[in-house]
Order: C-alpha cells, then structure tokens, then sequence
C-alpha cells in the first residue's frame, strides 16, 4: 500500500536548497502567510511550497515526456503557522504558481499566485482528508497488481479551472504518486471534501488512462472515457452514479504494441536513441520508446483505432509509418525505419504594420513525417525572424502557429487558409523565401459592474478566443483586460460571479490592427432557470440522468457549474442559466445514448415554462 512517511521525510531538501540560492535582487518577489486548521488555529511545523507548472505540450504523444511541475521553493511554518519563502524567480502572474501546504493528518490546500494575490498575507486552511480508496482491474475483474498512478492535479469541484492545482511531480512523495497492492487495491489521504483527482494510470501492457475522482456527499465519482482516451472534453461521455467507497473498481483495457528496428541513412547500420512515438490520443503518455544499441524499439499499452509510427531523431527524418489497425491484446511486428537527411523549409516572420522581424514565433508544417492533423514539425523563428523547419522529402505545408506576447495568439484565424504555405522538398534540397506576416494583437478592457453599477472584484472572464486560453478575472477595481485577440475577430465573453451567482455574456468584435482597444461594460445580473425532462424515445421519464449546461460561444462551449440529476419523474432543474445566451444541454443516462438540446436560448419567461427542455435518450445499442 502507501508510504506513510510524512512529508518532510519525503522530499528531498538538498535538491530543493538550490531553488532558494538567490537573492531577492535577482528573482523578482515572496510569498508570506499563514496556515490554520477548520478551527482557525495555527497549525505549526506544517510543509509548504511553491509548485510552477509544467510547459505546454508541444504535441501529444512526443518522444520526450513532458516535464513535471516544478517544485520551486519549500519551507515549514513556524510555532504561530506562518511562513515565508524568498527569492522566487519573476513576478507574480508571469507563469502559473501555487502555494501548496499538507500537514499530518490534513488534507493539501492551495492558492494560485496571480498578480492580484495578496503576497503578504496567504491564508490556507487546511481540513481533514477525505481517505479515497479503490482497485485497478482488467477487463475480465482480476486485479492488476503493483500498478503505478500518478496524481496529475487536484481540482477544487466548486470553483473555476483557475484552482487546478499541479502534483506530478516525484519529489511530492506519495502526494503526487499512488501504489496499489498486489491485490490491486489503493488508498490516497490528502484529498479534501468536494474536490477531485486527476489521475494518469499507465501499468504495463494496458492502455494509459487519464480519468478523474471525484469526492461527493453521495460517494465517489469516477470518470474515465470507457477505455478510449481519443475522446475530448466536453465529457459527457464519462459521468458515473455515485459509488460506495468498497465498490470503487477502475478497469483498464488491455492494450495494443507495435515492434520494430530504426536503420541509419543506407539501411544497414542500427539508429541508437531515437525517439519513437505514436500519436495515440490526447490521454496517452505512454506511447513512446527510444530505441536500443539494435536500433530496435518497443511501444506498449497503445489504445485501439487507426495510428501511425513516428521518429524523432536530431538532424534525420523518416517518413511516418503506413496506418496501423491497433487492436487490444494484438501486436505488430517488423514496423521499420530508415532515416535520411530529409530536406529544410527557411525564411521570415515579419510585423504586418511595420516590416520588421518578430523572434519568438512558432512555426509549424506537415510533411510526409508528419503527415495531418497532426503531430507538426515545428520550428521557432530567432532574433532575426528567420525560422529553420527540417521536413521529409515530398510536398510540406508550413504556418505560423503560435505568436508572442504582443501579436495575435493564434493569426490563424478558424476557418480561414489565410498564411499557410505549401511547398515540394527533395533530399537535401532547402527551399528558402517562405516568409509569413502576423499581425499586433488586439485588446478589448472594460469593467464588470453588478445591477447597482458598483464594481464587481475577482470576477471570472471566459473569453472564446481559443479554447486552450485559460479565464481571467477582475481586478479590485473591477477592470480586466484581455490581450491576445485577432484584429476583427467575433468573440463572447462571459463574466461570473460565484457569491451570490450572477452572470452575464456579451458579444464583441475585436478591434482592427492599428485601432485602439475596444472597452466593454459588462452588467452582472442574476442566474435564470432552466427546466426540462429526459425520457426514453417511449416517453417514459428517466431517473438518475446527470443533465449538463454549457454555454455557447464562438468556436467553443464552456460548462456552467456542475450537473443536475433528474428526479424519478424525469425532472431537472438549473439555477445558473444566463440571460441573452445560448446554452448546450448535455443528458447522460447509465444504458442510454448522450443526446443534447443544442441551441437553447435562455430568456427569463420562456426558460421557467415547464417542459421547455425534452431530452430524448436513446438504449445503448440502439442508436443507429
């Protein structure tokens, strides 16, 4: 089972004195507060840290994983439950940071350090845990013993994304790593109450999973995507009944492997430590391998579906594998390689108003190595704009993807080719003059204001420029800005208050480059109903049905607190509706086809009228 060492015992305090060798001079800023128990007492010798998160991926499934959360400083409070940490590398808000805290016997709490985070005066309360337990199974109930998981990042249920906590990293201890037994079972003993786990479990030869746990009044909830980790949020597809702490039983699908040998420019002499992958869906983790003296590589646990190999290697290239019909249990055998020296797309990434070169601008393209969607071969342009991008010989596509701060954060606008360059490259050929614009982002600012015009602090802002764009909030006074737009592109933005509930949802189009911002007032008023049945295609009402409300923007959707359950008449009701927008309702039933009412417009009078929402669900197996 567990670790009980605590967590002084666990953490490596050499390793993380380094983080704290520098003077307040040179890195930026402190953090300073205090830790108290449900009662408000000072909880003293407790552990503390400042955890930074991970990089972006560059893309699923890379050869190199991602880099854990960092922990960046650690200390313990003192006899009245304060702390202080120094020396911590930039400002508050460059990057996500947060201060973590556990004790014995507690439950983890943190905050998130943003540029409106009181520095000085951190309050973490720190409650008992709820103990969560369970077992790791395979398809046929027997336990797979001994499998490792790995706690990604505890979500508080009740507040925004912006309380995503990271945990994935080793020097966490068995705070951020779990063992089952060799009956399969587990324990964690640091979750609190109405929080959830995200947990990533990936023993050898079953399909890495990522799922989430989630702690309620009624037990637990465990929500995995049914052993195919292509499927994407919204998920819908995930929702469980409630579980009893004994019945807590998580099943893994047997997965797929794929074997093989990687050959130098010529085909005879072996390719040592190359990096192999196959792209196997935004949950996987685990498909990737390097390859031995042999040249030879192995990629267990793959989920089933159509995929394809792929190399990574410095300054060669080899064109992806042919499809590979993955299923659970099978293997391929004799999927090879032979690298070559490929072929370079180069040239420019210039300001649209001024001319002048624009470093740091990520560029990406296709090629036979990379064929679409996706993963891309990618380049950054340096202090002169120029970008170098290595493809396979044949036809490549190439792009800007992402921008710097000050220019659009994505200049591809949806929906439109606009930029993207396509290209034939032989052997050794470097096709150069591929050159490309971006444009100065635009900014929208306002103010959320509450029904009596008064400014309404710490608000959360939702904004559908991308959906990979975290929300913003308000500051004391009030006021936002959002940065990062495309000049003219159609944008909603929604505002929310949690206490009391109030909401609003504007739409806005961003200014044209050159022009100045465009400012926004935004008026909070209260959250409508609505209200509605699920039944079966009989009519028959359908008990127990999790109804989901998202709202509806530009190029995305976003999810309106948690889901409502239907009542044995079928009956639902949702208290956090908003005026003037237009909401997804989402019905999930055990044995029943998800269905949704995909365009409901929220407007007080017609929202209250009593079956103004009818979910039809269909009996899995027979949805055609």
């Amino acid at each position: 089972m567990l670790n009980r060492a605590g967590p002084a015992a666990r953490l490596g305090w050499t390793a993380l004195a380094a983080a704290l060798l520098c003077s307040s001079s040179a890195c930026g800023f402190e953090v300073a507060g205090r830790l108290v128990d449900e009662a408000g007492q000072s909880l003293a010798q407790a552990e503390v840290f400042v955890i930074g998160q991970r990089g972006p991926r560059i893309f699923r499934g890379r050869t190199a994983p991602r880099e854990p959360a960092p922990v960046l400083a650690r200390t313990q409070t003192a006899e009245d439950g304060s702390f202080r940490i120094t020396g911590l590398p930039g400002q508050p808000g460059d990057e996500r940071r947060y201060v973590m805290a556990t004790a014995a016997g507690r439950a983890i709490s943190w905050e998130r350090i943003t540029q409106d985070t009181d520095l000085g005066n951190i309050l973490l309360e720190l409650v008992p845990p709820q103990p969560v337990s369970g077992n790791i199974r395979d398809p046929e109930g027997n336990p797979i013993p001994h499998a490792a998981i790995t706690v990604v990042k505890m979500d508080r249920s009740k507040g925004p994304r912006l309380n995503m906590c990271p945990l994935d990293n080793p020097q966490l201890g068995d705070i951020g790593r779990i063992s089952c037994g060799e009956d399969g079972s587990f324990e964690y003993e640091y979750l609190a109450p109405a929080t959830s786990l995200q947990l990533l479990l990936a023993p050898e030869g079953y399909v890495t999973t990522y799922g989430w746990l989630a702690i309620r009044e009624e037990g637990y909830i465990w929500q995995q995507p049914h052993g195919d980790p292509s499927a994407e949020p919204p998920f819908s597809g995930w929702l469980m009944k409630p579980v009893k702490p004994e019945e807590l039983s998580i099943r893994l699908p047997r997965g797929a492997a794929v074997t093989g040998r990687v050959f130098l420019p010529g085909g005879e002499d072996p390719a040592q430590d190359v990096g192999v992958f196959i792209v196997a869906g935004p949950a996987d983790e685990s498909s990737a391998a390097r390859t031995d003296a042999d040249g030879s590589y192995r990629l267990d646990g793959l989920p089933p579906g159509t995929k394809r190999v792929f190399m990574e290697a410095e300054g060669l290239v080899a064109p992806a594998s042919e499809e590979l019909e993955l299923r659970p249990g099978e293997s391929f055998e004799g999927i090879d390689f032979e690298l070559t020296e490929g072929g370079c797309v180069t040239g420019r990434v210039l300001d649209t108003l001024t001319g002048r070169p624009v470093p740091e601008v990520s560029v990406a393209g296709t090629s036979p190595a990379r064929p679409a969607p996706w993963p891309f071969h990618f380049a950054t342009t340096d202090e002169h704009g120029v970008y170098r991008l290595q493809v396979a010989p044949g036809e490549a596509t190439v792009w800007v993807r992402y921008a710097p701060s000050g220019y659009a954060w994505q200049p591809q606008r949806p929906g439109r080719e606009r930029g993207k360059q396509t290209v034939q490259v032989a052997e050794g050929e470097t096709v150069g003059d591929i050159d490309f614009e971006i444009e100065p982002e635009a900014v929208i600012s306002g103010v959320v204001v509450d029904f009596e015009g008064k400014p309404v602090a710490n608000a959360l802002l939702v904004y559908s420029l991308y959906p990979e764009m975290e929300p913003a909030q308000t500051g004391a006074d009030g006021a936002f800005r959002i940065t990062g737009a495309s000049p003219g592109t159609d944008m909603g933005v929604l505002a929310r208050q949690e206490d009391p509930p109030r909401a609003a949802f504007v739409s806005v189009t961003a200014p044209e480059a050159g022009e100045e911002p465009v400012d926004i007032r935004i008026e909070l008023s209260a959250c409508v109903r609505i209200e509605g049945k699920v039944e079966d295609t009989n009519g028959d009402p359908i008990p127990d049905a999790k109804v989901r409300v998202r709202i509806r923007m530009p190029g995305m959707t976003y999810p309106l607190g948690e889901p409502v359950t239907t009542d044995e008449e079928g009956a639902f009701e949702f208290d956090g509706a908003v005026l003037a927008a237009v909401h997804q309702v989402t019905a999930v039933a055990e044995g029943y086809v998800s269905t949704r009412h995909p365009s409901l417009r929220a407007a007080l009078a017609e929202v209250l009228a009593p079956g103004r929402v009818v979910l039809k669900l269909d009996k899995a197996g027979e949805h055609p």
